[in-house]
């Protein structure tokens, strides 16, 4: 019989040590984005292979003992621990890099791919040119993990923690073209009250407006952008059910959308709603953001696909915060690059036809809406 405190001892001798932490590493024969981290043990061997898909949140993980054997049953070369190590750590950093960084001449020996397995396994595989004539290959089965609600929750947490991160790097860019006296411009607005299903929030409540840059309409549910640039859009709030559901759209078309959160139930507010976006947008462009309560509801009293009960609470925030502004067209080459009618014709044609046909709830919000 294994001693009490095998248990404990196997965890202790687990890779504890994180040697590398990617946030966006991708890979030609799979379609997500992943969260790849490598845990070590003082550097090297035993190491533990942990990987989140950004997409599903769903998490697989592989220890890694003896690189031997990873490799194929059939072959007779052997590479150092360190030298397997650095190739796969090397190759994952180059796959995370986005395209305006470069990666190392190192990379052009390496290659890494993920493939789909039975079970929802994965393989990690890994290809170096260790010297010249011999091509090594190693492989790593990855198993799932059982998924919990919190790590969906810290999931989604981290992603929009770096989210955050990327927009004060991209704005420490702009203010450093601008100049450290660069003025930060932002709207701030809030709803006064809740919204209904398929419905536009009314953002009534206008605590900080940008007139010159960006305005309301009259009824405080659409925003016209006056100048070109780079804008990110942010709103939360909470939702009276957990089928909530917030929609940003830009010129009639859907950009975004933003699921309802679960928090505690000791919480006030036990679903959360939080959507954020940035987005390239001309002058002349909208952007609104409506509700929806996603069916089936599960409530008794509404109706197959019509929820009446779930609804976005009062006090919703809305900010946008304006990142760089782009300098205006000149007249005449406005003039110059303006389409012909009949080409806006031609396109808002093919926006209705579209719209006809698009069968999701979410797109009728603003034919109820407008109708």
């Amino acid at each position: 019989m294994a001693p009490a405190n095998a248990g404990a001892a196997n965890v202790a001798t687990q890779p504890h040590d994180l040697s590398m932490a990617l946030s966006r590493a991708t890979f030609a024969s799979h379609e997500d984005l992943f969260r790849v981290e490598i845990y070590t043990t003082g550097g090297d061997l035993p190491i533990r292979i942990w990987m989140e898909s950004r997409r599903s949140k769903s998490q697989w993980e592989c220890t890694v003992k003896n690189f031997e054997t990873h490799k194929p049953s059939n072959v007779a070369y052997s590479l150092p621990s360190s030298t397997v190590l650095s190739a796969l750590m090397t190759v994952l950093t180059c796959t995370a890099k986005r395209n305006d960084e470069s990666c190392t001449e190192e990379c052009e020996r390496y290659d890494v791919d993920l493939k789909t397995k039975p079970n929802r396994r994965l393989s990690l595989q890994l290809t170096l040119e260790a010297f010249v004539g011999l091509r090594a290959e190693y492989a790593f089965e990855l198993q799932p993990r059982a998924a919990d609600p919190m790590d969906v929750v810290n999931a989604k947490i981290r992603d929009l923690e770096e989210e955050v991160e990327l927009l004060k790097a991209e704005n420490k860019k702009l203010k450093k073209k601008k100049g450290a006296n660069a003025t930060v411009q932002r709207l701030h607005a809030a709803s006064a009250h809740s919204t209904n299903n398929l419905a536009h929030v009314e953002w009534s409540s206008q605590e900080r407006l940008l007139p010159s840059v960006i305005v309301f309409n009259r009824d405080a549910d659409v925003l016209t952008v006056k100048r070109s640039g780079l804008y990110h859009v942010e709103i939360s709030g909470s939702s009276s059910g957990s089928n909530g559901m917030l929609v940003l759209y830009h010129n009639d078309n859907k950009m975004a959308v933003a699921n309802a959160i679960k928090q505690d139930d000791s919480a006030r507010h036990k679903y959360l709603v939080h959507l954020s976006v940035t987005l390239e947008v001309l002058a002349q462009s909208t952007i609104e953001i409506c509700f929806v309560a996603k069916s089936p509801c599960n409530h008794t009293a509404c109706v197959v696909g019509a929820c009446g009960k779930t609804k976005l609470n009062k006090d919703a925030k809305l900010l946008v915060h304006v990142l760089g502004l782009f300098p205006d067209a000149a007249p005449a080459a406005a003039a110059d690059n303006a389409p012909s009618s009949s080409s806006e014709s031609s396109e808002e044609e093919e926006k209705e036809d579209a719209a006809e046909t698009e069968e999701d709830e979410e797109v009728h919000v603003k034919r109820e809406r407008r109708g």
